[in-house]
């Protein structure tokens, strides 16, 4: 009997259980999801028919030539965070998904765990929260010439607001 009782009180350890993984999983997809590119997809070609059905063309929808996007808003990083702070679904509606020139001070300079560079620009006076903007890679020979403390200008795309940061994607150093 004291065999059976000793076996029934021994428990597994916390990381040989089922949903000690599947809650490790879902961890890790809540944050690295947002730092996943975004995917594209190209249209499928435009199928023009002669109505017989045996003679088929492709015919590929001629693209029209972009029109560069406008810059939403040029502004101070602590005056864009401060837009955040104050009403965060007011910020979210007229920021996310467009293109914002901000001018800020460098408060951190570095690598996300994707290996993508970013530039933080202070968001208040300590530098605790802040803007973390994606650099694009034509920027990297940019980044080398600043430090943390130098004033910079950055334009990119407003993604998200995630924790104490907010997300701007594709951003060039001016």
């Amino acid at each position: 009997m004291d065999k059976d009782a000793a076996k029934e009180t021994i428990k597994k350890p916390i990381y040989r259980r089922w949903w000690f993984w599947l809650l490790a999983f879902l961890a890790f997809v809540m944050i690295v999801g947002p730092f996943l590119p975004e995917s594209t997809t190209t249209p499928s070609p435009v199928v023009v028919s002669s109505g017989t059905g045996s003679d088929t063309i492709n015919v590929d929808k001629p693209t029209p030539a972009p029109e560069p996007e406008k810059v939403v808003a040029t502004t101070s990083a602590v005056k864009f965070y401060q837009d955040y702070t104050t009403n965060n679904i007011a910020a979210e509606q007229k920021y996310n998904g467009h293109l914002v020139k901000l001018t800020g001070v460098i408060s951190s300079i570095g690598r996300d765990i994707l290996g993508k560079a970013y530039i933080v620009l202070k968001g208040d006076q300590y530098g605790f929260k802040g803007i973390q903007c994606m650099l694009d890679d034509s920027s990297m020979a940019k980044v080398a010439e600043v430090s943390i403390g130098d004033s910079v200008t950055l334009t990119g795309r407003v993604k998200d607001n995630v924790l104490t940061n907010i997300l701007i994607d594709g951003c060039l150093i001016d």
